[in-house]
């Protein structure tokens, strides 16, 4: 091998830091690249400087583009209703380890799930700007219509409105303190409020469960109970760490 130049250095920089998040990047950058190449880099060179701040870069941005759907999903909110339970997957458990709570937007799905809208040949019909084709927002799928109809029916069965029974079944779910909720009238307001005296039973519960629970995606279907028990230990029941493993995290001063 041979030393290189500062362009050179970048490049190699630049690739090394493309593959930094991924499992093979040792071998990537640190030996098959250089190889290829016929490069020699060595941390007392000149340029040496160049290749790690290149390397930095280049990461920087290969992690912002991974996760610049979670960046978004931060930044507008995180959704919690039937329609949209996709802060499962990681959020509620983040906020559960480190003990926080989670307030959660638009437990309606932007007035989905209160049954104003109706499903026709044409599309979605009902006053509201989920029925308006030239208003950006809410693409309603064939999932969705399904979690309506649950709710209808699981709404009916209590005699109780969908937006009151939706409201209470977001409010009961793990890690959620609070609900961002939008009235337009003081009748609405108090119809939306119900739903903090209502207690759903668990058929009532496991019924809504059933019919709005996302599919695993991507790695997350790695740690779903069906993929553990099948791949990772099969016939096996694996559990948490026991709360004994953990210390408390104490960051006050001194107790007396």
């Amino acid at each position: 091998m041979h030393p290189i130049s500062y362009l050179q250095a970048l490049i190699l920089g630049l690739t090394q830091g493309i593959a930094e998040p991924f499992p093979i990047s040792s071998l990537g950058h640190g030996v098959i690249i250089p190889g290829l190449f016929g490069w020699n880099i060595h941390q007392n060179d000149d340029y040496f400087l160049a290749f790690l701040v290149a390397t930095h870069c280049a990461t920087a941005l290969v992690l912002f583009f991974y996760f610049l759907e979670d960046w978004l999903r931060i930044f507008r909110g995180l959704g919690r209703s039937l329609r949209d339970r996709g802060i499962e997957a990681e959020y509620v458990a983040m906020a559960q380890a480190l003990g926080m709570g989670l307030t959660a937007w638009s437990p309606l799905a932007g007035g989905l799930l209160t049954g104003k809208y109706r499903r026709t040949e044409a599309g979605v019909a009902g006053e509201g700007r989920i029925a308006n084709p030239d208003a950006p927002g809410l693409q309603v799928t064939d999932r969705d219509w399904a979690v309506v109809e649950a709710l209808r029916e699981v709404a009916a069965g209590l005699g109780r409105p969908m937006a009151e029974v939706a409201l209470a079944w977001a409010l009961a779910q793990p890690g959620i303190t609070s609900l961002v909720i939008g009235a337009s009238s003081a009748r609405q307001l108090d119809g939306n409020l119900a739903a903090l005296d209502l207690d759903l039973p668990a058929d009532a519960l496991r019924a809504l469960d059933e019919a709005s629970r996302p599919a695993a995606t991507g790695a997350y279907g790695m740690f779903t109970a069906a993929y553990q028990s099948w791949v990772v230990s099969p016939g096996l029941g694996i559990g948490d760490e026991p709360e004994s493993f953990r210390r408390p995290v104490w960051n006050g001063g001194q107790a007396g």
